[in-house]
């Protein structure tokens, strides 16, 4: 089976190697951060010249293939192996992944990302449902409750959102319905036994991304046809020269990046501070599009905004076991007087009962391309891809 977990580091910590990673993962959090901010900014910049999603949305999964393909033609990453039987399980993964990219890029293309990122926050409401309806997971009244002040805020931060549409707000929830399509996908038919060989967590991203990009490929050309993509690249190279090719370069290599770093963060730190994390990437998305983007916001948007970012962490909390709830308070107060960054460690989930594991994990990753549920893996140690964790019965869950 897959290794454990790192040890937890603690607060005042006298091993000395704790500060080191607690420092590196820091910076992954950090470089996560910046890639995910700098793929909505390339993004929107490439999009102003380049007026064309679904080809954007194509060249940006199309991108993994050589990317991927030098990492195991190198060896720098053992190459996966899938019989055909394997890969058509894998399908509706990758459709569910597909529709998420290309449901955010669409979103993106008709509104500022701060709106955009606000909607995406909603995600744990479209998860509850569909885990109620497909996997009959019925969670705990802490947990629903934690739900209205993201209802509201998005409600807030929409009321008077000066590039609101009801396209790309109907966009970004196809987004969200993607994400937790993908979740429930993972829970209900790909729990029970592992996919493939050399199928780590980051080649299990790899796959469905370059699979998405296959699917996407008819699709994108029907909706915006060959002859129009050429003319219209002519057409931005002509009004922005090389800028606009690093511009579409850039939102290419962000966007697989932020991805590969969210899983690198998801393998050092517990799901639930990773879900707190991930609410906090979107703080830092939306402040890094109004400085740069110029994205104007309204005192009631930014209101909703904070309400319904409140709300996405405490659902990490409410949905979390009681024990990883302190752990990660914990952690939080140690963080604010310079203590150590709360990590997962060797064995540290050890101890854990088998049925909280995953509890949080559904919504803690967010990770665009990547399984919500999967406990991921770290850039310099491939973990083998056996499964999601199994369905929790405690915790979060009402009994």
């Amino acid at each position: 089976g897959a290794p454990s977990a790192p040890r937890a580091a603690v607060a005042g910590s006298t091993d000395g190697a704790a500060p080191q990673r607690g420092g590196v993962t820091f910076l992954y959090i950090l470089l996560w951060y910046a890639f995910s901010a700098g793929y909505n900014i390339y993004f929107k910049r490439a999009f102003s010249t380049f007026p064309f999603p679904w080809a954007s949305a194509l060249f940006q999964m199309a991108f993994g293939l050589p990317m991927f393909g030098t990492l195991w033609l190198l060896r720098l990453r053992p190459a996966p192996t899938l019989t055909a039987a394997e890969a058509g399980r894998l399908l509706p993964a990758a459709a569910a992944n597909l529709l998420t990219h290309i449901g955010a890029v669409l979103a993106f293309s008709g509104s500022a990302v701060s709106f955009v990122h606000i909607v995406k926050a909603s995600e744990p409401v479209v998860s509850s449902v569909l885990n109620y309806l497909f996997v009959g997971d019925v969670l705990a009244w802490p947990v629903y409750a934690a739900l209205l002040p993201i209802i509201g805020g998005v409600a807030l931060a929409s009321v008077q959102e000066l590039s609101f549409t009801w396209f790309s707000f109907g966009c970004a929830m196809v987004s969200n319905f993607g994400s937790a399509a993908r979740s429930v996908y993972s829970k209900k038919v790909l729990r029970s036994s592992s996919v493939g060989e050399s199928m780590s967590e980051s080649n299990f991203y790899s796959v469905i991304t370059i699979m998405g990009a296959i699917l996407l490929l008819p699709v994108a050309l029907y909706m915006e046809p060959a002859s129009s993509i050429v003319q219209g690249l002519r057409t931005a190279h002509a009004v922005g020269g090389r800028t606009f090719w690093l511009n579409l370069l850039g939102s290419g290599v962000c966007f697989l990046l932020y991805n590969e770093l969210a899983f690198t963060v998801l393998g050092r730190v517990d799901p639930v501070s990773h879900a707190v994390a991930n609410t906090m990437k979107r703080v830092f998305i939306i402040a890094m599009a109004i400085l740069v983007l110029r994205n104007p916001v309204t005192p009631l948007g930014a209101a909703g905004s904070l309400v319904a970012l409140a709300g996405t962490v405490a659902y990490a909390l409410a949905s979390a076991p009681p024990e990883e709830q302190v752990r990660v308070l914990g952690a939080c107060r140690g963080a604010s007087s310079g203590d150590a960054l709360h990590e997962v460690g060797e064995g540290s989930r050890e101890d854990e009962p088998e049925a909280h594991r995953g509890g949080t994990e559904m919504f803690a990753a967010d990770l665009g391309p990547a399984f919500p549920s999967l406990h991921c893996s770290t850039l310099h140690g491939e973990r083998p891809f056996v499964g999601p964790p199994q369905e929790p019965s405690q915790g979060g869950r009402a009994r």
